[in-house]
């Protein structure tokens, strides 16, 4: 049995972007209004899953790159100061 995510995790990506996809969402999948606590679910777990990537790839042996202190800029937008 196939099972669906909720609407929430993939409306927590692109809710509050520039373009306004919430009216266009509702248009096709009717009248629906996301719940605030998944979409802060979904933000938060984002966030982790971010951090989470960014201490393994930290953790192991990493070269002083372009990419490395594009990664550590990165990561301390999740984790300031």
């Amino acid at each position: 049995m196939a099972r669906l995510a909720p609407r929430e995790r993939d409306l927590a990506a692109v809710l509050g972007g520039p373009v306004d996809v919430l009216a266009a969402y509702q248009a096709e999948a009717g009248p629906v209004s996301p719940r605030a606590a998944a979409l802060e679910l979904f933000d938060v777990w984002w966030s982790l899953a971010e951090i989470a990537e960014y201490v393994q790839l930290f953790r192991q042996p990493h070269a002083d790159s372009l990419d490395s202190k594009e990664s550590w800029q990165n990561l301390t937008e999740y984790v300031p100061g």
